[in-house]
């Protein structure tokens, strides 16, 4: 069964061994981080989807709802952050968004370079991102249904 850590350990895979593919860097370095951010992003809506109550599991899994998930997941990163003076949850919000833009310019924007260099800037927080998904895990299940109630709306 997939796991989001299946992205980490690609994304690993990938820069270990990049002389195995026949492309360049570039591709390599921008589906790494690509994939990187999946992680970080997919273990992030997996922890908000389970806490959530019966009601708002089917609001942030109906098909209105998919196509702002970053959007979602990153506001109640935000405010869950801000409600309880987390700092920790605080970093991981501010990195998903940073991972995020970083992504985007990896997956689109094809003027800049970008090198394993920068996936290297990226997997230096890796172990500091997992510590602060764990504490994620820990926040009691009400704090998240408090934020996604006053997020639902979003998801129409």
């Amino acid at each position: 069964m997939f796991t989001p850590k299946d992205f980490k350990n690609l994304s690993t895979e990938l820069k270990e061994k990049q002389n195995v593919f026949k492309c360049g860097e570039g591709a390599l370095s921008r589906t790494s981080i690509s994939r990187l951010y999946y992680y970080i992003f997919l273990e992030c809506r997996e922890i908000i989807n389970d806490k959530l109550n019966d009601r708002n599991k089917i609001i942030f899994a109906s098909e209105d709802c998919k196509k702002k998930h970053h959007y979602i997941v990153q506001v109640i990163l935000y405010r869950l952050a801000k409600a309880t003076k987390n700092e920790n949850i605080s970093f991981l919000s501010n990195i998903l968004n940073e991972f995020r833009e970083i992504r985007n310019d990896a997956d689109y924007n094809l003027e800049i370079d970008i090198t394993f260099e920068d996936y290297n800037v990226l997997i230096d927080f890796k172990e500091e991102i997992e510590n602060c998904v764990e504490e994620l895990k820990n926040i009691p299940k009400n704090k998240f249904n408090r934020i996604f109630d006053r997020l639902s709306d979003k998801c129409k």
